[in-house]
């Protein structure tokens, strides 16, 4: 066994003094009760009219876009604040350059296709998005377990969540075609 793959099994298995196996295991059990989660959602759905589940998740869909683009506009205006705001400094020179068109860009991005997806009610919309917030918290996890970069739970629940509410949405609120 290498000294690397050592390293990447106890970062594996450990994390500030958690069992990560634990808790995949806790996490399979989870995905395998997916069906009562279903079954849960779809009594909710009986209950409460529809139209009013439709309506909150849009809302809820439109704050996400309307804080996407904020925080790209953040980049464009005030850009030391912006990464700050994620916990990194302002790079120099053309990594500044590079720093701030790609964070603009993921962003506003980010924010358009799920006001693109509300508008115009098409869920292929809300893919995209959904794609690059899974990305983004899979390249965490990479930068975690490859790079010894420090593990960013507070960054990558909320990135999970919101693509999973963004499926979601494309499920209920949006059309095909």
């Amino acid at each position: 066994m290498s000294i690397f793959s050592a390293n990447f099994e106890m970062k594996c298995r450990y994390v500030d003094g958690i069992d990560i196996t634990s808790l995949s295991m806790e996490i399979m059990r989870a995905v395998q009760s997916r069906i009562k989660a279903q079954n849960i959602l779809a009594y909710m759905k009986s209950i409460i009219p529809e139209t009013i589940v439709n309506k909150v998740l849009a809302v809820v869909v439109g704050l996400f876009s309307l804080m996407f683009l904020l925080i790209g506009l953040r980049w464009l205006v005030d850009p030391s604040g912006a990464a700050g705001q994620l916990g990194m400094p302002l790079l120099d020179d053309v990594g500044r350059s590079t720093q701030i068109g790609d964070f603009a860009a993921f962003f506003l991005t980010l924010g358009a296709l799920i006001l693109f997806a509300l508008v115009t009610s098409q869920r292929i919309w809300y893919y995209p998005a959904a794609i690059l917030l899974g990305i983004a918290a899979v390249g965490r996890v990479l930068a975690w377990a490859v790079h010894d970069a420090a593990l960013a739970l507070d960054l990558i629940v909320p990135e999970v969540i919101i693509a999973a509410v963004l499926l979601l949405a494309a499920r209920w609120l949006g059309k095909t075609g």
